[in-house]
């Protein structure tokens, strides 16, 4: 480093301990201040980012001030995020980072507009239910939602000011919830409950997991506390909050929380659940989904495909991303996109759907796929592309968009007369609007 360099380091340096005033001998040195600017500087961090950054750490921006943000109002890949919150939940867990194992905590935190997920990478002392200030976290995105981390440049400190909103219970049918939701209040019936074990901080834990319903539909539930649910029985579960797994809300609760046995309410659960495909994508996930649409693709990685034998993963020219040259076990699906004139969604079906589809097994489109590749995709495309299906399945959101996993299928067939009259009538009511 050249004199001059030295010289402009000190200046910022200058800079940064006149921000901080008193804070400089009590909370963090000099040298300490020095040491972290260079190393952000290696980072290739912009020099003004730089000092905001360790000014925001240690004490306040006196430049911008810090301004408190909603957690609704978080975006994914955001940075020097502010924000005041009550702690849910918090769990540790062991990771392994660049070769090296490292304890960090996650869970959810709330506010009076929604509740997140948070990540935090080193130990904050955070408590479940406490109230927390947090300056300079960042958000990455997580299952299309934004997720709070907090690193290592990240204050996190208690806070007396009162969250409103995170105690009120809101009561809901299945089909409203969505992640985010705290304080729940919900009746729904036990479809399903099973338990397994896991590690919470180096302690065995047993924890709930299963399906709820009512006459809207189908949710997922985990339970932190053995509250003796059956299958069967009707509950009304208060004070849970909502999260989702890939779309798929799913209601989590604890021994905080208050579950009432409804033995005289009947519920005559949904089963399978139609919607339009506009519904299903802005709705983003849901169990048990009956859509109607016209196939307008085959996509690519459709027909015989050949996976890992011990990651499942479809290999390349013989090899795993994973574990490399491997002698691979071979399998058969189509990934198509389904459109019904109001939305689109991608749908994938199995080997055994396919296999009913195209009326051929494995071992026969395997001779057709050894003669030419393109033989399995040709026969996909000749027998449902520009066809209307109707498929059952579990919705799910990911990077692509919603994508039903297909655990049903049948054509439909279309009655040209009522098709035709189903479209005038359409036309009709467009030109009326557009008229009036």
């Amino acid at each position: 480093m050249t004199s001059n360099d030295n010289k402009e380091i000190s200046s910022h340096i200058e800079d940064i301990t006149k921000a901080l005033g008193d804070k400089i001998g009590k909370e963090v040195t000099v040298d300490e201040l020095e040491k972290q600017l260079q190393k952000f500087l290696e980072y290739g961090v912009p020099i003004q980012q730089a000092k905001k950054t360790i000014i925001r750490k240690y004490g306040s921006d006196t430049s911008a001030g810090i301004k408190r943000k909603l957690l609704k109002e978080l975006k994914p890949s955001e940075s020097n995020v502010n924000i005041i919150g009550r702690v849910i939940t918090v769990n540790p867990k062991e990771i392994e980072l660049k070769g090296e194992k490292k304890r960090i905590f996650y869970g959810m935190i709330a506010d009076e507009s929604t509740v997140l997920p948070f990540t935090a990478w080193r130990d904050f002392n955070i408590e479940k239910g406490q109230v927390i200030q947090v300056t300079n976290a960042y958000t990455k995105p997580w299952q299309g939602i934004p997720q709070l981390n907090f690193g290592e440049y990240t204050k996190v400190e208690p806070s007396k000011e009162e969250i409103p909103g995170t105690q009120e219970i809101k009561r809901c049918k299945v089909d409203e919830l969505k992640s985010g939701l705290g304080s729940v209040e919900i009746v729904a019936k036990i479809l399903s409950v099973k338990e397994k074990e896991v590690d919470v901080g180096g302690k065995k834990k047993k924890v709930y997991f299963g399906i709820i319903a009512d006459e809207t539909g189908k949710a997922q539930f985990t339970s932190w506390h053995d509250f003796n649910l059956k299958e069967g029985e009707v509950a009304r579960i208060t004070g849970g909050y909502v999260k989702s797994w890939r779309g798929i809300p799913q209601l989590t609760f604890d021994e905080k929380c208050k579950v009432e046995k409804m033995s005289s309410k009947e519920i005559k659960e949904v089963n399978i659940k139609k919607y339009r495909l506009w519904e299903l994508v802005e709705k983003g996930g849901a169990l048990d989904v009956e859509v109607e649409g016209n196939v307008i693709e085959i996509k690519d990685g459709s027909g015989v495909i050949v996976r890992c034998p011990q990651c499942n993963r479809v290999l390349f020219d013989g090899k795993c991303k994973i574990h490399g040259s491997v002698k691979g076990i071979y399998d058969l699906r189509a990934k198509i996109v389904l459109d019904d004139g109001t939305g689109a969604v991608n749908v994938i079906i199995n080997r055994a759907l396919t296999e009913k589809i195209l009326d051929k097994n494995l071992d026969e489109l395997k001779k057709l796929y050894d003669e030419s590749e393109d033989k399995v995709n040709d026969l996909i495309r000749d027998t449902l592309l520009a066809k209307k299906i109707k498929v059952v399945g579990n919705a799910l959101r990911n990077g692509f968009g919603t994508t039903i996993l297909a655990r049903k299928i049948d054509k439909v067939e279309i009655d040209i007369k009522e098709e035709t009259k189903r479209l005038l009538q359409e036309v009709r009511e467009v030109s009326t609007s557009y008229e009036t």
